[in-house]
């Protein structure tokens, strides 16, 4: 799970699957992640500052889900199931 901290390239390179600076921003913004970028090359740092649905980011980092996926409905399925007596 991505957390509020600092990433190198290469750890976020890891996580999300990506190769090249502009490919992990693409991926970033597409996920409603906020962030910070310093440094050129392989020096470059990504600061984690905020994350608007972390649901989302869980679902595609943990569990492997595509992005394309219906999010908010498969929330709504998992509360319905595991709340159901």
């Amino acid at each position: 799970m991505i957390e509020f901290r600092k990433y190198t390239i290469h750890e976020m390179s890891a996580i999300l699957n990506s190769k090249g600076r502009q490919a992990i921003e693409r991926k970033l913004k597409r996920y409603d992640i906020e962030f910070i970028t310093s440094g050129r090359g392989d020096d470059v740092v990504f600061e984690i500052i905020a994350m608007h649905n972390k649901f989302k980011v869980f679902c595609i980092t943990e569990l492997n889900m595509s992005a394309r996926y219906d999010f908010e409905k498969f929330l709504h399925l998992m509360y319905y199931f595991l709340n159901v007596d």
